[in-house]
């Protein structure tokens, strides 16, 4: 039960953070996994434009579950640093249906190697992103490339590899 009683604080949280609009904050409060899927049940997620979970312990579960969710057709900026996400995070987010409007994913801190790099490189979802961060993860020459090549990452405006 203290999955449970660890919801209803969850969903009384996002409440709160909805009534006073600050719902943009909702990833500061380490929701981790369980407040990933709490989130996505709500009514709240379809109002995201902007979500910022980084550092908050989610595994690759949590971002297959966002990129899946039809609620966050919305999105303009997805911040996923310092998880736990693997090529299995990156090859979802690459092929989900539901993140064209996306115009900032950071996925720097993360364990993404290259077969990550290359679903992104092929993504035609991702296609309308202007920053993309793929710092500090496993990608190699190879995946590295495949990003510097691609067809679809056309209107990056920063290098995907800086710190700014």
């Amino acid at each position: 039960a203290k999955d449970a009683w660890k919801r209803f604080q969850l969903m009384e949280w996002f409440k709160d953070l909805n009534r006073t609009n600050r719902l943009n904050e909702v990833g500061e409060g380490l929701i981790g996994d369980l407040g990933v899927d709490v989130l996505l049940k709500s009514p709240f997620a379809s109002k995201l434009e902007k979500l910022d979970l980084k550092n908050n312990d989610l595994s690759d579960n949590a971002v297959i579950a966002l990129s899946k969710s039809e609620k966050l057709k919305q999105l303009l900026s997805l911040n996923l640093s310092k998880n736990n996400i693997t090529d299995a995070g990156a090859k979802a987010l690459a092929l989900s249906s539901h993140l064209g409007k996306l115009k900032k994913l950071d996925l720097n801190f993360n364990r993404i190697g290259d077969e990550g790099a290359l679903a992104i490189a092929k993504s035609t979802s991702l296609s309308n992103l202007e920053s993309l961060k793929l710092g500090q993860n496993k990608i190699g020459t190879a995946g590295a490339k495949a990003l510097n090549k691609s067809k679809n990452l056309q209107n990056l405006v920063h290098p995907i590899f800086g710190f700014y």
